[in-house]
């Protein structure tokens, strides 16, 4: 890349992290990331730091059944610290891919790419196959995502759906064929008594939400879901639940496990093989792959 390449306003990423061109004053420029912090950096210093993480991932992804990711990922995280837990982004370092973005992508077994991606001014990372997360809007597909708030650590599936009918709703049908499916439907009950996982929107609060309330898996083979504004039910298939659903309405919905701050900084670096292990388990929801019971 030269200085022509950079353009004010749009974003790129370095071994820190996504960031913003604020100014290009050649052979300098003005750079920021989300967390606020600036620097002045040469151009041709950001250039290279590009075209080595794009050579990268080209040598890590070419010709191998498994992704193995660069050895940079992760190489600097050594675990979650009080001030992740603010709520925003200013002040914290988890989600870089030299980071915790980076140490679960070590250690995903998935057969296609995968990669990190730090959410712009927000307290999240999402995980997706590199070529899905390329060609689809970031909320249009199931992705895998961390999150941390002021109360602890949220991560899981993630699957979401728009409010416009017209938007692409391809990931969302299959996973509700997948979940219809009887084998699948039971494989999802018992990996989430096993797990302790649970379904929850963790934007509850928004506006025009479709889903509220918790399911839980129960030990009768049901599952429950319980909200705030009515009695807990208990659907047959998470698949009835889900298409009960209003169609207009915003559907954010994890799939997922929750740790309170005090735990997630006591898993040290641990935390990352904790998160992709998680992942791992779910491979075959993400994948759309048929579970034999």
């Amino acid at each position: 890349m030269t200085a022509h390449d950079f353009q004010v306003g749009k974003r790129y990423e370095n071994r820190k992290g996504v960031y913003e061109v604020m100014r290009v004053d050649e052979p300098d420029m003005v750079i920021r990331w989300d967390t606020g912090e600036q620097i002045t950096t040469p151009i041709n210093v950001q250039a290279k730091i590009l075209q080595n993480m794009e050579r990268e991932l080209a040598a890590a992804t070419s010709g191998k059944r498994h992704f193995r990711a660069p050895k940079s990922f992760g190489e600097l995280f050594v675990g979650l610290r009080d001030e992740d837990f603010s709520g925003d982004v200013v002040g914290t370092h988890w989600r870089a891919r030299e980071q915790l973005g980076g140490a679960v992508t070590q250690l995903l077994n998935f057969e296609q790419p995968f990669n990190s991606w730090s959410i712009y001014k927000r307290p999240e990372v999402h995980w997706a196959s590199m070529d899905r997360y390329g060609r689809l809007p970031a909320w249009l597909q199931t992705k895998f995502f961390a999150r941390a708030t002021t109360e602890g650590l949220h991560f899981g599936l993630y699957v979401e759906r728009a409010d416009n009918l017209t938007d692409d709703r391809r990931d969302w049908s299959n996973f509700l064929g997948w979940s219809g499916d009887r084998d699948n439907s039971v494989w999802l009950h018992q990996t989430m008594r096993a797990s302790g996982a649970e379904v929850i929107n963790p934007y509850e609060e928004a506006d025009n939400q479709a889903f509220s309330g918790t399911i839980v898996a129960l030990a009768n083979g049901k599952f429950r879901w319980a909200t705030k504004k009515s009695s807990e039910v208990e659907p047959t298939e998470l698949s009835d639940l889900l298409q009960t659903l209003p169609e207009n309405r915003w559907l954010n919905m994890v799939l997922g496990l929750r740790l309170s701050r005090d735990q997630a900084i006591a898993a040290g670096a641990g935390i990352a093989a904790d998160i992709a292990s998680f992942f791992n388990l779910l491979e075959p929801i993400y994948s759309s792959r048929r579970v034999h019971n």
